[in-house]
C-alpha cells in the first residue's frame, strides 16, 4: 500500500484509484488533476504488483536480461494460445499488460533485478534480429508477437 501512495494511486481521503492510465486518458483529453491524481502508466502499476512478490528493480539491462525477456515472452505466447485452442489462430500476441507481470515475475523468481521493461522493449524493437515484434494498439498499451524460430 505504501508503494501505491508513492506512485500517486491514493487520494487524500485514503482511497486507492487505479485510473487514469496514460494510454486511457490520452484519448479523452481530460486533465488528470480533476481526479486529484497524476497520470500513471501500466508499468508503474506492474512494478507495484511485483514489489508485492519482493522483486527488486534496476534501470539497466544486459544481454542475459534480453534473452530472459525473449524466452519468457515466447513461452507466455505459446501458453496464451494453448489455453484457448479454438481461438489459437486469433491469439497471436501477448498483451504487454500480461507481459509486464509475467516477465517481471520470471526475473523475480530467477533472483534477478527486474529491468525497466518499457526501455528493454524499446531496445528490442530496434534490434533487426529480434525474434519479437512489438505492436502498438489503440485500445491497450500494445502486444508482443513472437516470430517462429
Amino acid at each position: 500500500m505504501n508503494h501505491l501512495e508513492e506512485i500517486g494511486l491514493t487520494l487524500s481521503s485514503g482511497a486507492v484509484v487505479l485510473w487514469p492510465f496514460s494510454h486511457e486518458i490520452s484519448r479523452f483529453r481530460i486533465n488528470p488533476t480533476q481526479f486529484e491524481n497524476k497520470v500513471i502508466d501500466y508499468w508503474q502499476l506492474a512494478k507495484a504488483a511485483l514489489i508485492g512478490v519482493n522483486a527488486s528493480f534496476c534501470d539497466s539491462f544486459d544481454d542475459t536480461d534480453r534473452q530472459l525477456f525473449v524466452e519468457v515472452s515466447r513461452a507466455q505466447v505459446e501458453l496464451y494460445r494453448a489455453l484457448n485452442r479454438p481461438k489459437a489462430m486469433l491469439r497471436r500476441e501477448l498483451p504487454l499488460t500480461i507481459a509486464y507481470l509475467t516477465v517481471g515475475a520470471a526475473f523475480a523468481i530467477a533472483k534477478r533485478p527486474v529491468p525497466d521493461l518499457p526501455s528493454l522493449i524499446d531496445a528490442e524493437k530496434q534490434r533487426a534480429e529480434s525474434p519479437l515484434e512489438i505492436r502498438s494498439s489503440r485500445n491497450s498499451i500494445g502486444g508482443i508477437l513472437v516470430r517462429s524460430k
